[in-house]
């Protein structure tokens, strides 16, 4: 596990280096101080606020579903079952103060991030917390994409262990001044 987190890091940084070489280069000063976003994927509302050039607290709250075999008095009964989860993720940007201009004269805001998260189920017993490296970006205006991967510790339904933390996302900003 430590060598995939490593190479994620190291895959991060060498990223932006080579952005950096290769693409026009600005300064981000147009990006606004908090940042409202809609995730379709798991389907939520994320508040970033820009603390400094490099580091944003992150408040995202989203639902998450599974389809589960449920077994009651010897009948096994199929249903759906939804999850409200609040997320709380400061971060900090390995390249948050740079945007870039692809061939097509789109802007894009490219960001790789360490982050600390805290994540608490609201409708059901869950707690999980740990560290996470990602990448996020803007695209097209007002779309963006995120993902990451950590490691940390949860506790579900009061059985508890280390796990896999993720981020998976895409979806709109509804605030955006550029």
């Amino acid at each position: 596990m430590r060598k995939i987190i490593s190479l994620l890091l190291l895959i991060s940084i060498s990223t932006c280096a080579l952005l950096a070489q290769d693409l026009k280069v600005e300064s981000n000063s147009l990006q606004p101080k908090t940042v409202i976003k809609l995730s379709f994927l798991f389907p939520g509302l994320i508040v970033e606020q820009n603390l400094t050039n490099k580091f944003t607290v992150q408040l995202n709250l989203w639902e998450s579903f599974d389809y589960k075999n449920k077994e009651i008095d010897g009948e096994t009964t199929s249903t759906w079952y939804f999850y409200t989860n609040l997320t709380l993720e400061p971060r900090f940007y390995f390249a948050s103060n740079i945007r870039f201009k692809d061939f097509n004269g789109n802007y894009h805001f490219f960001k790789s991030y360490l982050g600390l998260q805290g994540t608490i189920g609201i409708n059901y017993s869950y707690f999980s917390g740990g560290y996470i490296i990602g990448i996020h970006e803007e695209f097209d205006k007002r779309g963006f994409w995120n993902i990451g991967v950590g490691i940390g510790y949860q506790n579900l339904n009061r059985e508890s262990g280390f796990a896999a933390i993720y981020e998976l996302g895409i979806g709109i900003l509804l605030n955006k001044n550029n």
